[in-house]
């Protein structure tokens, strides 16, 4: 009996096999890269301001809680918008604890102001002037940044509260996008009840 020739060619359907195999293993790794992109570093990003937000948001809901005033003395100034180039609240604060507001330095006013051009929320303790940043004052503090826009709006016609509200992305120079993700806060921060006498 004749041995049989074994031919260990590839034949045209083992080669098609390896190529579709192959592809699917290419397709399938592209396919983590693209989740990664769009899942989790989109995530990662988001997180990243949202923490930077939400601790501006209890700052300032912590120091704007000790707001004191009556109706002859407002204890909100709203310092409102230069054009485009910032805007903020000043508010009184009962640093003796008395229950009344006194003038400076018995009482402060501390106030929070945000920079469109810097894209940052600074805080200034004490805020003194029309802008908190008077004669170069260095008692600024900044307490988020990537910022673009923020703000504040308080009424004594509908109660003792201010409205924040902050909108952060993660580069404000450009436009929103999946690469570029934002989110809006908004808190309402109440002050103590104050006397209208």
């Amino acid at each position: 009996m004749p041995a049989s020739k074994r031919n260990f060619g590839v034949t045209l359907i083992e080669l098609s096999i390896a190529v579709v195999l192959i592809s699917f293993i290419v397709l399938g790794i592209a396919n983590i890269d693209t989740y990664y992109h769009f899942h989790v570093l989109d995530a990662d990003r988001r997180i990243k301001i949202q923490y930077e937000t939400s601790i501006a948001l209890e700052h300032m809901a912590n120091q704007l809680r000790k707001g004191i005033g009556d109706a002859n003395k407002p204890p909100v100034t709203l310092l409102l918008p230069s054009g485009t180039d910032y805007r903020g609240v000043r508010v009184w604060v009962d640093a003796n604890k008395n229950g009344v507001q006194d003038a400076y330095p018995d009482d402060l006013e501390i106030g929070y102001l945000f920079q469109n051009g810097s894209s940052v929320v600074e805080y200034y303790n004490p805020c003194r002037g029309p802008s908190c940043n008077w004669a170069g004052s260095l008692l600024n503090e900044t307490i988020a940044s990537q910022i673009a826009e923020c703000t504040f709006n308080w009424s004594a016609a509908t109660g003792n509260f201010v409205d924040i509200s902050i909108t952060s992305r993660y580069n404000t120079s450009i436009a929103t996008s999946v690469d570029n993700p934002e989110i809006n806060m908004t808190a309402r921060i109440q002050m103590p009840a104050v006397s209208t006498n």
